[in-house]
């Protein structure tokens, strides 16, 4: 016999096996990283709104004029129900005040009081401080996406 140089095939299948493992952990950890920064995303923009109502709700109370609280005033039923053990009931009653309300902000409202690139819809409550997210209700590791003057439910 001769004396042969190269791979062998049991060397070659033995470094494509480790080539695979390397792949499969650099892609779960950076399929985890994505959506590590996506939660964060949500959670930043949700305080970022809810500054933003905090600062309404101020010039509001300095001014006393209904139309510094914008957005679409919603029912009960308009809200999903995953918030229900947060909401204020008061709000939903007629003789509720403006600000104890509940508002719906789409993305033109966001623009309006000066958050851009939220791709979002918010529930707000300026009296309360209350913000929800309308479109997304719970992260991917199932954070809930509601703060309020006192309560965050994500942390």
């Amino acid at each position: 016999m001769k004396n042969q140089k190269g791979v062998t095939l049991i060397a070659l299948v033995v470094m494509i096996i480790i080539i695979l493992v390397i792949a499969t952990i650099t892609t779960y950890s950076g399929v985890n990283t994505l959506q590590e920064s996506k939660e964060k995303k949500l959670i930043v923009e949700l305080e970022m709104v809810q500054h933003a109502a905090l600062e309404i709700y101020t010039k509001y109370k300095t001014v006393g004029i209904e139309s510094y609280l914008v957005g679409e005033e919603l029912t009960k039923e308009q809200i999903p129900t995953i918030y229900f053990n947060f909401l204020n009931s008061t709000a939903f009653l007629t003789t509720a005040k403006k600000d104890e309300k509940y508002y719906l902000l789409n993305e033109e409202v966001l623009e309006e009081i000066g958050i851009t690139n939220s791709s979002h819809t918010y529930i707000v409550n300026y009296g309360s401080g209350e913000v929800m997210n309308y479109d997304v209700q719970e992260t991917a590791s199932g954070k809930l996406l509601y703060m309020s003057n006192d309560f965050k439910a994500f942390e």
